[in-house]
């Protein structure tokens, strides 16, 4: 029997509904009978809010409550587990948990799980300013004798504009040789492989963009993801 999936989405639109599309091809490949069931809640969140948390760094005790307030409407509208489809949100991973009676995938802890099978041991980690200062993922890839290289100070206050164009929709062509001139540079560095530690990312970029493996978390949670509903 399926298991009822929560999703708090928004965090944005494009890659929620990016994640729903890719969980539904992800399932007819498991099940090609019948498709689970999904329960979506959009975040209603201010620009200013989602600007100054996951682009600029600043302000995150204002994105908790939205963040738990989805959470309990998923658990009240019947989900099983939920998921987040957003890196940077994962700072509040545990007080989301501890919110609910529901279990919650941690979309960090499953990249690095990926990461590790792949027998990757220096990885580059594409990410906002946020996810990169909290130790999100390094602290994970430590413990499990991963290095992550980072974008250099000046590189990551251009990735954090094209993450901020992306959140608001605006993709094109001058972003993209950006954050792929970023990436080369993380290949000289030593990088064999690369993490799309915002799940914005993947909108802009793909596999055959660059000759490192592009390790794509939102594919990594749609994978997840499917293995918890069956």
């Amino acid at each position: 029997m399926m298991k009822v999936i929560g999703v708090i989405g928004g965090l944005g639109p494009e890659t929620t509904a990016k994640y729903y599309n890719s969980l539904m091809r992800e399932c007819r490949n498991i099940d090609n009978e019948r498709y689970p069931s999904v329960i979506i809640h959009n975040i209603p969140l201010p620009f200013t809010v989602e600007n100054d948390f996951a682009v600029l760094g600043k302000n995150e005790s204002a994105m908790l409550p939205y963040l738990i307030n989805s959470a309990k409407l998923l658990e009240r509208a019947g989900a099983e587990f939920g998921v987040i489809p957003c890196n940077t949100a994962h700072i509040f991973i545990d007080q989301v948990r501890c919110s609910v009676n529901i279990p919650f995938l941690n979309l960090i802890e499953e990249t690095i799980h990926f990461v590790k099978n792949e027998s990757i041991t220096n990885v580059a980690l594409l990410a906002t300013s946020k996810t990169i200062s909290s130790g999100l993922y390094s602290r994970y890839c430590e413990a499990t004798g991963i290095n992550v290289l980072v974008p250099h100070p000046e590189e990551q206050i251009l990735l954090s504009g094209i993450i901020a164009r992306i959140l608001q929709g605006q993709k094109n062509q001058h972003d993209k040789e950006v954050a792929l001139n970023i990436l080369n540079t993380m290949h000289g560095d030593g990088a064999e492989a690369v993490i799309l530690g915002c799940t914005d990312l993947q909108l802009l970029l793909n596999p055959r963009d660059t000759h490192l493996k592009v390790i794509d978390t939102l594919e990594v949670l749609v994978k997840a993801s499917a293995r918890e509903i069956f």
